[in-house]
């Protein structure tokens, strides 16, 4: 879905900003590398956060798709088919 698709590019852009950042303040000082981590950090938790943004809106818009409700019997088909326990 491409609204979804435009929150993960936009988190992926985000977090390369950060990770390139990171990268460059290695090459500096101790105090540098103090911000180093702080920008890997900042790294994860950009990628964090745009994964579950993604995931947000592809779960609120999925449930209105056409295909949706054929993928729930389909799985609800192979459900019943696996043996008891």
């Amino acid at each position: 879905m491409s609204a979804c698709e435009r929150l993960w590019q936009e988190a992926k852009r985000k977090s390369a900003a950060a990770l390139e950042g990171a990268a460059a303040a290695a090459a500096e000082t101790e105090a540098a590398e103090s911000k180093d981590g702080q920008r890997s950090v900042r790294f994860e938790r950009i990628e964090e956060e745009g994964d579950a943004a993604f995931h947000r809106c592809f779960a609120q818009r999925v449930k209105g798709q056409g295909f949706f409700t054929a993928l729930g019997r389909q799985a609800q088909g192979l459900v019943g088919r696996l043996p008891a326990r």
